[in-house]
């Protein structure tokens, strides 16, 4: 196998033990491969799917392994080859953070039909696992509650999560609440990224708030936080800090046109 790599696909969820999706990108030296094996310890490919080529594939995964059968597909192989592309979904992150290696080989039968190797890459890294951040879960409120009189909108963040879910709304105000991540080590240096949900985005007016209330620790110096429209945000820890539990920041979102 030459010219392996791999990478996070679509939202590119890193955190340990939670669902991702990830593309490989390999050539092949040998013809006719009837199944593809995708290595990587720690991670848990169980009710895996695959696409191989834009086709999809049968893909039986376990811990740190997922076989893919090509037996039906024509792959282009060679040392000048062009090189095969690959979409793997509904797998999970390792439960401990640091660096992911990954290993590709490919299988074939010999003359007695005997499965053998053909091909086979040397490990190479992925994307790093880190360590999961947990926020504390939604509080739907009503419209009805959010536009009703006697000051709910000034007050909105003690019972809700956002204070204007409407579709379309430029710079909605979200509650991001953490209640997890105590690391017990100095941040110094540490930096929290945002990245919104898919379809949405941060506006131009800013995409972070001040906090209203000392209810909640704030978390870095907001006023300090850059962003990319679209992208992400990211801002600096307050150095003294050792945890994130029962800290929160607001941001501004705007919603996207789905």
């Amino acid at each position: 196998i030459r010219d392996a790599s791999v990478g996070l696909l679509s939202q590119k969820v890193a955190a340990t033990n939670q669902s991702t999706n990830v593309w490989l990108s390999f050539g092949l030296v040998s013809e006719s491969p009837t199944k593809i094996g995708v290595l990587c310890p720690g991670m848990d490919f169980t009710g895996c799917s695959a696409t191989v080529q834009g086709t999809t594939v049968t893909c039986i995964g376990s811990s740190g392994v997922a076989y893919l059968t090509v037996s039906s597909l024509t792959l282009p192989a060679g040392l000048s080859a062009e090189s095969i592309y690959v979409e793997m979904g509904s797998i999970t992150n390792p439960t401990t953070a640091g660096m992911t290696t990954w290993t590709i080989t490919s299988y074939g039968s010999d003359d007695d039909g005997d499965e053998i190797i053909f091909d086979q890459s040397e490990a190479f890294e992925g994307h790093r696992i880190l360590s999961f951040l947990s926020i504390n879960a939604v509080k739907t409120c009503t419209p009805q509650y959010l536009l009703s009189s006697g000051g709910v909108q000034s007050t909105w963040y003690k019972n809700c999560t956002a204070q204007n879910p409407f579709f379309g709304h430029e710079a909605n105000k979200v509650l991001l609440n953490f209640n997890a991540f105590a690391g017990g080590e100095v941040m110094a240096g540490h930096g929290l990224v945002i990245q919104p949900p898919l379809g949405y985005s941060f506006p131009n007016t800013g995409a972070a708030a001040q906090l209203p209330t000392s209810i909640y620790t704030a978390l870095g110096s907001q006023e300090y936080l850059d962003y990319e429209i679209v992208t992400m945000a990211e801002m600096p820890v307050e150095d003294a800090m050792t945890s994130l539990s029962d800290s929160a920041i607001l941001i501004n979102i705007s919603s996207g046109e789905t």
